[in-house]
């Protein structure tokens, strides 16, 4: 997945749009508004602007994101669930 990252970092660079809607962001990444609300809570999206209740992404947020994407920053280490025991 990081390699992902690290390929639309180096598609953003220069031939993005100062602003895109982080509707179009979202769907750019495959991911559903709901995963997107929660990223802006955890602050991992930053550069979000709002123009007339609409919510903006600028061109500096995404390549942070994809920056930090694919340093790997946000991901967790795998984890099995506990065994049950039957007695």
């Amino acid at each position: 997945m990081a390699q992902f990252y690290a390929m639309k970092l180096n598609c953003i660079e220069g031939t993005t749009p100062p602003l895109k809607t982080l509707l179009a962001f979202g769907r750019e990444l495959n991911r559903t508004p709901p995963t997107i609300w929660r990223w802006r809570q955890l602050g991992w999206v930053d550069g979000i602007v709002n123009i007339a209740g609409k919510p903006y992404i600028s061109a500096e947020g995404q390549a942070k994101f994809f920056r930090r994407a694919s340093a790997g920053e946000f991901s967790k280490p795998d984890h099995a669930p506990k065994r049950k025991v039957v007695a």
